[in-house]
């Protein structure tokens, strides 16, 4: 974790006085003012509650309020899905795009006051231009002065022409940051324009689950998870905390993962699951080690798929894991056999994470001991190390379960070299 220096605070403390003189201050006395009541020099009587009561019982008011949420209802279905289909329309790349961007912003530059004045003027039936247009040229009967159709449509139109930019430029930013890669596949497919945009473009943001975030592992993939901009909620399910605030994280406490059908109903709109726990095989019995292993995989295996079979499932086996099942390692054949489930089950993409040697990253570390204390030897040969595709960092690590959601891959057993591969797209 990035180390916090809070000393920024003392920058943003003028910008709060003056904050609390400009807004607070007048906002208590609009406080005052509803509660009292005064006829001048300074003299106040006690009015209490009586105005709000009268307002909230005033017939004109609940109309008001109607019309209120006919206008944000009318907005919203008009500004929303006009922004996109622009969004939509806009160049990637070449000389326009920065044309279409300053075009597009030109009407949130023009102040509030200033709109409503030049729409007036803009719509008078005698005086402006598209009053008279209407009016005389096109024989319409409009004048927004005295016709309350005339008004709404005005209005509208002038709220549409004002704030669309805003859901335009929004759009048109999230629709960047989506790989190439899709598109190139969507090509490759035929896909329509209308299917590119209801699978591509529109779940370009991804919810993802996250197992074992305690563990260094688990952690890693935390890490990036919180730093990208692909990711959008990340659920934690762990017997301790992580002890990680952060706006993206949600955690849930679960003291025994045989009891993850109790968590069913907080598992919803997960895009992926990275399963980051386990435990060593150094001095347990098979049968425990199986229990933990197998069982408890299969019993969050099973949740999710029921959940989600479109997700990315992502397990986190290691190196040497025997598919075959029939090894003398004990430990190998667990795994294999909790790796020959997971991919038997029927996900659309599943991906069993042979991970091999890591090198701890941003401040990282293991839960064990003397894996430490190797890391604090053998730091000075990290660069070396790094240029080697037989070892991963946790950043890259991390990366690359990410980029699992949007590049999917042939191979479904993946190794320290396929993961600093696959880290690498979209940089």
């Amino acid at each position: 974790m990035k180390t916090e220096n809070q000393r920024a605070w003392f920058f943003v403390l003028p910008v709060l006085l003056l904050v609390a003189f400009n807004a607070l201050i007048p906002i208590m006395t609009v406080v005052n003012y509803s509660v009292q009541e005064t006829f001048g020099n300074n003299v106040f009587f006690w009015q209490g509650l009586d105005w709000f009561e009268q307002i909230l019982r005033s017939d004109r008011f609940h109309a008001a309020l109607g019309r209120q949420f006919l206008f944000t209802f009318l907005i919203l279905i008009i500004e929303v899905p006009l922004g996109i289909i622009i969004a939509l329309s806009m160049p990637r790349q070449g000389f326009w795009v920065p044309v279409c961007l300053v075009t597009m912003a030109l009407p949130m530059l023009i102040p509030w006051n200033v709109v409503g004045s030049m729409w007036n003027i803009f719509t008078l039936p005698k005086i402006g231009l598209l009053g008279y247009f209407l009016n005389d040229v096109l024989g319409i009967n409009y004048d927004m002065t005295q016709q309350p159709l005339s008004a709404w449509i005005t209005v509208i139109v002038m709220d549409v022409w004002h704030w669309t930019s805003l859901v335009v430029l929004l759009s048109y930013a999230g629709l960047r940051s989506i790989p190439d890669a899709y598109y190139q596949a969507a090509r490759i497919d035929q896909a329509s324009r209308f299917s590119i945009f209801r699978h591509i473009e529109l779940p370009k943001m991804k919810n993802v689950l996250i197992t074992g975030s305690t563990g260094m592992v688990g952690k890693s993939v935390l890490f990036e998870c919180m730093e990208s901009d692909k990711v959008e909620k990340i659920l934690l399910v762990n017997r301790s905390s992580v002890g990680i605030e952060h706006p993206k994280i949600q955690e849930i406490l679960l003291e025994d993962f045989s009891e993850v059908e109790s968590i069913r109903d907080q598992l919803d709109r997960c895009d992926a699951c990275f399963h980051c726990m386990g435990v060593s095989a150094l001095g347990m019995s098979e049968a425990n080690y199986e229990h933990i292993t197998y069982v408890l995989t299969k019993k969050l295996a099973d949740l999710m798929f029921e959940k989600n079979p479109d997700m990315v499932f992502n397990y986190v086996s290691g190196i040497g894991t025997d598919s075959t099942e029939k090894g003398s390692s004990s430990w190998a054949r667990v795994k294999g056999k909790t790796e020959n489930y997971i991919l038997n089950k029927g996900f659309k993409h599943a991906y069993m994470i042979r991970l091999g040697a890591i090198l701890p990253e941003k401040g990282i570390k293991s839960k064990t001991g003397w894996y430490n204390a190797l890391y604090v030897i053998l730091r000075p040969l990290f660069p070396l190390m790094k240029k080697s595709n037989n070892f991963i960092t946790t950043t890259a690590f991390g990366q690359a379960m990410i980029n699992t959601l949007f590049f999917p891959q042939d191979k479904k057993y993946l190794e320290n070299k396929d993961l600093n591969l696959l880290a690498q797209k979209n940089h």
